[in-house]
């Protein structure tokens, strides 16, 4: 959230808070008094639309932040299509020769053992292929399990 969200957040707690006391001295002055007080009521009154008007400044905000979310997600999508597809017409031979000589960049081996997990293979034949250690496959794994479970969550 960004100063203006988090300022007006604090507003919108304040004029709670206001409201509340407002109330508060409402009941006891019923109670002492016996008769309503329409001033206060009025200002109570007063107090409600201005959360109203807070508390849709606060929503319009919310949903700017996440459509500019929504398209970062989008972009990035976009981008993982295209490296995948670039990894599919890569030459399977070539990707096991330059994976074995160690040639192949890190962000390439992520998105291979990706793209073999996608089609149900599981970390010990995935590390078969790709010549690593088993371990290595399986913590690349979890890792890739958790950036994805960050980016549903963000959604």
């Amino acid at each position: 959230m960004n100063d203006g969200g988090i300022q007006l957040a604090a507003a919108v707690g304040l004029a709670i808070a206001a409201a509340v006391l407002v109330l508060a001295a409402l009941s006891r002055r019923k109670r002492k008094s016996g008769p309503p007080v329409d001033q206060a009521a009025a200002d109570l009154n007063e107090l409600t639309g201005q959360l109203d008007a807070l508390a849709k400044q606060l929503d319009g905000k919310v949903d700017q932040a996440l459509r500019r979310l929504d398209e970062a997600l989008a972009a990035v999508d976009a981008k993982t299509r295209q490296l995948l597809s670039a990894a599919d017409a890569m030459d399977g031979d070539e990707q096991e020769e330059r994976a074995a000589a160690g040639q192949l960049r890190a962000p390439t081996r992520k998105m291979e053992i990706l793209r073999l997990a996608g089609e149900g293979l599981d970390a010990v034949e995935i590390a078969r292929r790709m010549k690593m250690n088993v371990g290595e496959v399986e913590l690349l794994l979890g890792l890739l399990k958790i950036g994805k479970k960050q980016t549903s969550n963000a959604k």
